[in-house]
């Protein structure tokens, strides 16, 4: 669905009033839910989520599935979906509260905030990490999108196929050399249980006392190399990740950071790859295309 198409807010709330009459709220306040979800904010505090995608009901199906597993497990508050259909197509939890963190918001903690937050991340992904698989084996998680050799292989090749016959020669050698990476460093980690969109918007913090307050939105989570959720990290500032990987209670390696930040290289040209298809993404070709010509001239 279309920004131009989207539904109006009556049509979201009168289907909670429906399904959860028992909750008396007088307003709502909508916010973006990125390109997949509407998520809408009650005056009680619950927040509800409506996937708008097609591709991402399941999804959301799963996220939920699997919050009901892990969540008693980790060292941060995730959403709890205490309000659901049966039918499990969209979900209210109490919201969480605290500051987004994005990049802005680190730079401005202190060098003591920091650390607390530092810690309490680290503490987060040592948790999330160390879930069994089995706990969540009949979820049919994605396997590996980031660094399984089969998903890099076929990721490069439509790549080659759709968008290479749209870029510059020095554009497709680029890609071809962080892609070869990719395959080369596909066995370097294990495969554990990671959140996969640990960014801007999905994190919150107590910005006096630097507390992680919570983690929402695991619908990308999936099996795959560890260091995938510290590519997030990295965006936000470097020497954080660095923090939290000093915090971080499981093996790393001497490739783990390069790990980390190979993910982002390519994400752009995934963009473009998705634009092609027809996916309907917030981002233009021209943007996508910009994007990536930024990148390579800080990562040549």
């Amino acid at each position: 669905m279309s920004e131009n198409n989207k539904l109006p807010d009556e049509h979201y709330l009168s289907l909670i009033r429906e399904h959860f009459p028992e909750i008396s709220f007088s307003s709502a306040q909508r916010f973006s839910g990125g390109w997949e979800h509407e998520v809408f904010l009650l005056d009680t505090g619950v927040l509800f989520r409506f996937p708008k995608v097609e591709r991402v009901k399941d999804q959301f199906k799963r996220e939920v599935a699997l919050l009901e597993r892990i969540g008693p497990r980790l060292l941060a508050l995730v959403p709890h979906y205490t309000f659901l259909p049966k039918d499990r197509s969209f979900g209210g939890y109490p919201a969480i509260t605290g500051t987004e963190l994005t990049k802005e918001i680190m730079l401005a903690l202190g060098a003591e905030q920091r650390e607390v937050l530092a810690k309490e991340v680290g503490n987060f992904f040592t948790a999330l990490h160390s879930t069994p698989l089995a706990l969540v084996a009949d979820l049919e998680l994605e396997q590996g999108f980031y660094f399984s050799s089969q998903s890099i292989e076929r990721r490069w090749g439509v790549m080659k196929e759709i968008v290479y016959p749209k870029l510059a020669f020095n554009e497709k050698h680029w890609l071809d050399a962080k892609f070869s990476r990719l395959l080369e460093l596909s066995s370097k980690g294990e495969h554990v249980l990671v959140h996969g969109d640990f960014t801007s918007g999905n994190a919150f913090i107590d910005t006096t006392s630097g507390k992680l307050t919570g983690v929402i939105d695991f619908g990308d989570s999936e099996c795959d190399d560890p260091a995938t959720d510290f590519n997030g990290l990295l965006r936000l500032d470097e020497r954080f990740a660095r923090q939290v990987l000093a915090h971080y209670d499981r093996p790393v390696n001497d490739t783990f950071m390069e790990r980390a930040l190979l993910p982002s290289l390519v994400h752009h040209a995934d963009h473009m790859r998705e634009i092609i298809k027809g996916a309907d993404i917030p981002v233009t070709w021209e943007e996508a295309h910009d994007d990536l010509r930024e990148v390579m001239i800080k990562y040549p």
